[in-house]
């Protein structure tokens, strides 16, 4: 606001007579260049705090937005603590598997955003362990088999046999790295779109891959959430107001 009012403050102190309290030109350039500087982070801190979408794989492109934008920002002392402060904070932020299959789960991203390609194949090597743990175990797997292959009787039943035992070795591996690789070669959907719609529409076509995404994409990407509704909760309830009835 100093900047926008810059004149009607300058005004109002040289008439009470505190022009020394006015800004010099260096001084609202500096600002000027301050406030186009972090324009970027409040575009990014509005993104990050809300609780109405999915922002957990927000994270790791708005750091790489910031750290961009910072890099050619004005050339002003705080753009060079600005980028020093994001390399120290999130250099590392890709090699957490939370956020980062966070954002592998969300069809508007995948892959894109990230710049270590090691943490991606790290990343995408534990969703498919994930993966294969929610498929049946061999044994459950084998007595299915079992039951299949003795209701089989007559010319075909050794036939019947060895297809029944192929299917069951082919969904207790392939099929879940399968799964995986035709969701990340499905196409990637518009950035504004909702990716939980995405998922309710297309889930069925990847069941074990939409039951992780369904875990970690209800995390917060801040806690601006809770700490808005704790605000609210006390602006409700106080001192005065702690025997209130439901009605």
């Amino acid at each position: 606001r100093i900047i926008s009012q810059h004149e009607a403050i300058t005004t109002t102190l040289c008439l009470l007579d505190k022009a020394v309290m006015c800004l010099s030109s260096e001084e609202k350039v500096t600002i000027s260049q301050s406030l186009l500087l972090l324009k970027p982070f409040f575009e990014a801190t509005e993104d990050i705090s809300g609780d109405k979408y999915v922002s957990i794989s927000l994270i790791i492109p708005l750091t790489k937005l910031l750290l961009k934008a910072a890099s050619s920002g004005p050339d002003i002392p705080l753009r060079s603590l600005l980028v020093r402060e994001l390399t120290r904070r999130f250099s590392q932020i890709e090699q957490r598997y939370t956020i980062a299959v966070s954002t592998l789960l969300d069809p508007r991203f995948k892959k894109l955003t990230f710049a270590d390609t090691s943490a991606v194949e790290q990343a995408v090597r534990r969703l498919k362990e994930d993966v294969l743990n929610l498929i049946p175990t061999p044994e459950e797997t084998e007595d299915q088999t079992e039951v299949e292959c003795h209701s089989s009787t007559g010319l075909w039943a050794t036939f019947d046999e060895k297809v029944s035992r192929a299917s069951s070795h082919r969904t207790d591996t392939t099929d879940g790295f399968l799964e995986v690789k035709r969701y990340f070669e499905a196409r990637i959907i518009n950035r504004k779109d909702d990716p939980l719609l995405w998922w309710k529409k297309n889930g069925p076509q990847f069941p074990h891959v939409m039951e992780i995404a369904r875990k970690y994409l209800a995390i917060p990407g801040s806690s601006v959430p809770s700490e808005r509704l704790f605000s609210k909760a006390g602006e409700l309830i106080s001192s005065r107001r702690s025997k209130l009835k439901p009605k």
